[in-house]
């Protein structure tokens, strides 16, 4: 990857903007690079990702961090400063678990899983919360608007649940192409089901059709 063409992003106010989560291990603060301040690095990608069981903590920006995980995951709150109208969130980690988790690994797994969902829904609880605030007329002014959340839920494939945590470490090229396919046919679907709402809302009713 050519991080240079981050720069131009980091020089232009329409470019997208690009979020890395990751927490300081030593002050225990998040941090959030920013491509729009020029911090898309190739040690801000390491620091993200930075899993401590798997990975060393990544020394940048003058601090030590680790995966964002552990911290602010998504860093959502900071997509507020694009004044967005919706956001939508892509959810990995599984909020319902059929089974329940007994051996070590199943619990390890699922507490992983829990940690990355109470990240997530604390900072949409903060956003729900202030929409609501604007609903029932409490906050008036100070440049807030509502913002529409929505969420994609992501469920494990059949081999992935047959492989359990070992399947967050498979690179198969074979198991990584139905992931691909997987996340193509919920995109199609959450894009579907969209477009219908688009059009209920807009009466053109001969549109609302499945």
């Amino acid at each position: 990857m050519d991080f240079s063409s981050f720069g131009a992003i980091a020089d232009d106010p329409e470019a997208p903007k690009l979020l890395l989560g990751a927490v300081d291990v030593m002050s225990g603060e998040f941090k959030a690079f920013d491509s729009r301040h020029g911090e898309i690095t190739p040690e801000a990608v390491l620091a993200s990702a930075a899993i401590p069981t798997l990975f060393r903590s990544i020394h940048a920006a003058g601090g030590v961090y680790w995966d964002g995980l552990f911290s602010q995951n998504p860093p959502v709150r900071e997509l507020l400063d694009t004044e967005p109208d919706e956001i939508w969130v892509i959810q990995i980690n599984a909020q319902k678990t059929a089974v329940e988790p007994r051996t070590m690994v199943e619990i390890a797994d699922r507490r992983n899983e829990l940690s990355g969902n109470l990240s997530l829904y604390q900072e949409l609880h903060f956003i729900e919360r202030i929409d609501s605030l604007i609903e029932d007329g409490h906050l008036v002014g100070g440049g807030y608007k509502p913002i529409t959340i929505r969420i994609i839920e992501m469920a494990r494939s059949v081999d992935s649940q047959k492989l359990g945590a070992a399947s967050k470490l498979n690179r198969d090229p074979k198991f990584l192409d139905g992931l691909i396919e997987q996340g193509e046919g919920r995109a199609e679907d959450f894009v579907s089901a969209l477009g219908f709402e688009q059009a209920w809302r807009s009466g053109d009713f001969g549109l609302c059709t499945l």
